[in-house]
């Protein structure tokens, strides 16, 4: 049986939860440039190129549960793991949605961009998806979060801790202050998280 939640069930619960914040994060090491995070990711859904587009609406499923597992599965297959420091030479760089598919290489974070892009355009709302950075078991991490309801999210882990469970069998979490709490204990504190709608500092359970 399929859950009838509404757009309006999921803005609810974020309206609880979510403390709004503007989020500027240093993505180039190198030059020292310091971006806006929620324009950032949204500039990218306003002309993806024809590769970006095509594949996104492939992936499209039937339910929106099925498309992500599509766009895991894509990424894990498609992206080879490679750290800045190989690639550019120095700490941090953060690459576009494009770049990344056009490279075949990336970090956590380009990896979970890469999956956010192409979940929007295969359907996905913002409202469920949340680009999430911070400390798991091993160190600073960026990962997707995907909400199939609206009181809990599964995380969509390309490369650290990548699971092809199905998303009904997947661990659960939520967010308090900025602990992550739930099935998956490597998952530890959250440091930010945004998508094209807002970027946030903590979630507040009240």
């Amino acid at each position: 049986m399929i859950d009838d939640f509404t757009e309006e069930h999921y803005r609810y619960q974020e309206k609880k939860t979510v403390v709004a914040k503007i989020v500027r994060y240093v993505m180039d090491h190198k030059y020292r440039k310091a971006v806006a995070v929620t324009p950032w990711i949204k500039e990218q859904l306003i002309s993806p190129s024809d590769a970006l587009n095509s594949i996104g609406k492939g992936l499209a499923a039937g339910t929106d549960n099925k498309t992500m597992s599509n766009v895991l599965s894509f990424v894990k297959r498609r992206v080879t793991y490679t750290g800045d420091h190989k690639v550019y030479g120095y700490a941090e760089k953060w690459q576009s949605a494009e770049e990344t598919l056009s490279l075949g290489t990336g970090d956590c974070e380009d990896g979970a961009i890469l999956m956010y892009v192409l979940a929007r355009i295969a359907g996905i709302p913002a409202y469920k998806l949340q680009l999430l950075c911070g400390d798991v078991q091993g160190g600073g991490h960026c990962w997707l979060a995907y909400k199939p309801q609206p009181h809990f999210m599964v995380f969509e882990d390309w490369c650290y801790y990548f699971t092809n469970l199905s998303i009904e069998k997947r661990p659960r979490f939520y967010i308090s202050g900025q602990d992550i709490v739930g099935d998956d204990p490597r998952y530890k504190t959250m440091w930010f998280g945004f998508n094209e709608e807002y970027s946030i500092l903590e979630y507040k359970l009240r």
